[in-house]
């Protein structure tokens, strides 16, 4: 699989993103040790990744430090939606972010809460491309650009997609959700957790959420079983 960047996409050009893929991570406020496992594995795997940050962490400036990762914000404006008193503006929202990773030009937001009002806001703020729908296992996707010209990257494969349809007891399709599709492009989206966890399902993942401040704890959960993990690493070629 070749690995791109979202800020790769030149939709004037079909050849930057046909037959590729993006390797993105939601990092949902993880620990240091949850996200540095990744950072391991990807290094070993030596590919371009885009981590989209949820708040200030260390690992930032490892991050920073390899030139094949990309930094993108994952605001939560779920508290908005929600009427929390306490919630910020979309506005205030995306400006505390940005000030944690200020040069951040792609935008996931948490859950992919989104709104086709905040497109001006986004562009605004600099942001140049979202990744903000999920067509699991659509062989068809294509970015696109919005009427105010930010690019879209849809995502293919998402962990917890994986997740919710596993304990469903659906079967996806490991094998050929990991190959190319040479006229298409593939977004993957993983979370540190599933992957630390090798989440199989939500019924296993819910029963974890008490380990999820302590590496040891999470240690002594890690499913053995065929999960999240496997399926990163069959995707980045380390015999998952």
């Amino acid at each position: 699989m070749d690995f791109i960047n979202f800020s790769d996409i030149d939709l004037q050009n079909p050849d930057t993103w046909k037959g590729k893929a993006i390797l993105s991570f939601d990092i949902d406020w993880a620990i240091d040790k949850v996200i540095d496992d990744v950072l391991d594995l990807l290094d070993e795997a030596g590919v371009k990744a885009t981590f989209f940050v949820t708040h200030q962490t260390e690992t930032l400036i490892r991050i920073r430090a390899n030139s094949k990762y990309e930094l993108g914000i994952h605001p939560n404006f779920n508290p908005l939606i929600e009427k929390n008193p306490n919630a910020l503006s979309a506005r205030e929202t995306l400006v505390q972010i940005l000030k944690i990773v200020p040069e951040a030009k792609v935008l996931r937001s948490h859950g992919m809460t989104h709104s086709g009002r905040w497109l001006s806001l986004y562009k605004d703020m600099g942001i140049e491309f979202l990744s903000q729908y999920y067509m699991g296992g659509v062989n068809s996707i294509q970015p696109f650009a919005h009427i105010n010209g930010l690019v879209e990257a849809p995502i293919f494969f998402a962990d917890d997609g994986f997740a919710y349809e596993n304990g469903q007891g659906k079967n996806w399709d490991v094998e050929s959700s990991v190959k190319p599709n040479k006229e298409f492009l593939k977004v993957f989206n993983f979370h540190p957790i599933h992957i630390k966890l090798n989440t199989p399902d939500f019924t296993f993942y819910d029963k974890a959420r008490h380990t999820f401040q302590s590496i040891d704890e999470l240690n002594d959960h890690i499913y053995t079983g065929f999960g999240v993990r496997n399926i990163f690493k069959k995707l980045t070629n380390k015999h998952g």
